[in-house]
This record gives structure tokens, C-alpha cells and sequence, in this order.
């Protein structure tokens, strides 16, 4: 009888000693950042500018692509949270940075609301163009 149990540990071994990488390693591949998240792409604005977000360390940015403030990065520092992506947005026309927030309204439509002193706020809705 002990020599069954010496068996069944030395089995239990071997089976723990197998799986555990091989779940390590899956549940890595399902976490990790390999795909690219629902916000990311380029948006048209509601001047009709296109704006690229795009993922910028562990946060996400907007540049305006074609506008007359083509270059200009709106967002630096966007990160995920209950509500949407939280952070600074800037208005490219009086350069006044703002505390806003992003959010997904379905798979194509993007809203952005920036707020000064949380009373003044202002609210864009973009569309997704790729």
C-alpha cells in the first residue's frame, strides 16, 4: 500500500511539474498585450479631421493627422478604467488642457469629454474610420 502512494506522488509530480508552465504560459498568452484594444485607430472628428489613438507605453495618445494642427498630440496619457480611458485632453485652438475622459459607444463611436473644474464641460463624439 505504501509503495501505490509513493507511485501516486511521484505521478502527481510529474503531472504538476508538466501543467503548471503549460498554464502559466496559456494564461500569459490570453492576458498579455497582444491585441490591440477597442479604442485604438483612426477616428474622424467632428470638424471632420481625422485623429490616430494608439497606444503609447501603458497608456494611449491622439495626434490630429490632417488638420491645420496636423502633429498635434491631444492626449498623452489615456488609461483604462471602469468609465472608458481617463486623462488630459488638449484643445489644439487656445492650447488649454482639460480633464477628460474617452469611451467606446459601440464598436464605431468614440466620445470624448473634457471638463475644467468639473462643471464646464464639453462633449465630441468621433467616428471610427479604421
Amino acid at each position: 500500500m505504501l509503495e501505490g502512494m509513493q507511485e501516486l506522488e511521484a505521478l502527481g509530480e510529474v503531472v504538476s511539474r508538466f501543467f503548471a508552465p503549460v498554464l502559466l504560459l496559456t494564461a500569459l498568452w490570453w492576458s498579455g498585450p497582444v491585441r490591440a484594444a477597442p479604442i485604438e485607430g483612426v477616428w474622424k472628428t467632428e470638424s471632420g479631421a481625422s485623429a490616430a489613438l494608439y497606444a503609447c507605453g501603458r497608456v494611449f495618445c491622439i495626434r490630429l493627422i490632417d488638420s491645420p494642427f496636423a502633429g498635434t498630440v491631444i492626449a498623452d496619457d489615456l488609461s483604462p478604467g471602469s468609465g472608458g480611458y481617463a486623462g488630459s485632453l488638449k484643445d489644439p485652438v487656445s492650447g488649454r488642457v482639460y480633464r477628460g475622459l474617452a469611451s467606446l459607444d459601440g464598436a464605431d463611436r468614440l466620445t470624448l469629454r473634457g471638463c475644467a473644474y468639473t462643471i464646464f464641460c464639453g462633449t465630441q463624439h468621433w467616428t471610427r474610420l479604421k
